[in-house]
């Protein structure tokens, strides 16, 4: 699986307003983003002492005075907040992968994209666009998922083992930086297995909250939940617990292997998984 990322050119635009208001201004601070990027942003001439300000991130051609949800339909709210009665702002907002609010969910792809500034009480009425370029890579990039399995608390029972596993980070392997998932992760499908079938029982798996209920496959020991009311950024996150009992004698030697088959992202494309 993969998740498809872009680079972002951005050109600022100073909007025009009406004389008796003063025109707001958005500056994008970094010049090239990805989905899930973390953007910041300033924004400047704002209303005193305080107000409510949206951004929005669309695909549509946009102008200063038309309405998100009227003239602007296809769209993703990215930025939801009160300002700090000083008139400026800095912000931040992640890189959706989709547009999700409006009347069809669109996939972000290379093109041209409108940050739009919105302000109560004008409500949904754009009072502000910042223009860029979201450029195609020509490919798919990956993130990859680094995992683990640890040593559990130790089980009253002798022989009984409780090991953890362990989602540790989502990272770009181009530069070895932790990503962060838009969304949080929401599922997983993994496989249990041991180098000696034979000397070792896999018994059951417990979830460890958010992700509850994970369903063992006595057959073919795949685990999995398939979707979750409140996904995680996960660091080092321990997803299951798998409860275990060694058959075979003391001299056996036991490795246990934990293979991710596939992890799901609520609002990401897809995440690459090693083997």
């Amino acid at each position: 699986m993969a998740i498809q990322l872009f680079s972002l050119v951005l050109v600022a635009l100073i909007p025009c307003r009406p004389s008796s208001v003063l025109a707001q201004f958005i500056d994008v601070t970094q010049a090239q983003r990805k989905i899930s990027e973390k953007v910041d942003v300033f924004i400047s001439q704002l209303p005193t002492p305080t107000a409510t300000i949206d951004l929005y991130f669309s695909n549509e051609p946009t102008t200063q005075g038309q309405r998100i949800g009227t003239d602007v339909l296809n769209c993703e709210q990215v930025l939801s907040t009160i300002t700090t009665g000083t008139g400026e702002l800095d912000a931040w907002f992640f890189v959706p992968s989709r547009l999700t609010d409006g009347d069809v969910q669109e996939t972000v792809r290379g093109g041209t994209y409108y940050v739009c500034l919105t302000i109560s009480p004008l409500d949904t009425r754009i009072v502000a666009v910042d223009t860029l370029t979201v450029e195609n890579t020509g490919g798919i990039i990956n993130l990859v998922a680094e995992t683990s399995i640890a040593q559990g608390l130790s089980a009253s029972t002798t022989d009984v083992a409780v090991l953890n596993v362990i989602i540790a980070r989502i990272k770009d392997p181009s530069e070895n930086s932790t990503a962060n998932i838009t969304g949080g992760i929401s599922s997983y499908s993994a496989t249990v297995s041991s180098n000696v079938s034979n000397s070792i029982q896999f018994l059951t798996v417990y979830g460890v909250s958010p992700f509850d209920g994970p369903a063992l496959n006595a057959t073919t020991s795949v685990f999995s939940v398939a979707s979750i009311s409140s996904p995680p950024e996960v660091a080092n996150t321990t997803i299951a617990e798998i409860v275990a009992i060694l058959t075979g004698n003391v001299s056996t030697s036991v490795n246990l292997m934990i293979s991710f088959m596939n992890i799901g992202a609520t609002l990401a494309l897809g995440l690459n998984i090693p083997l």
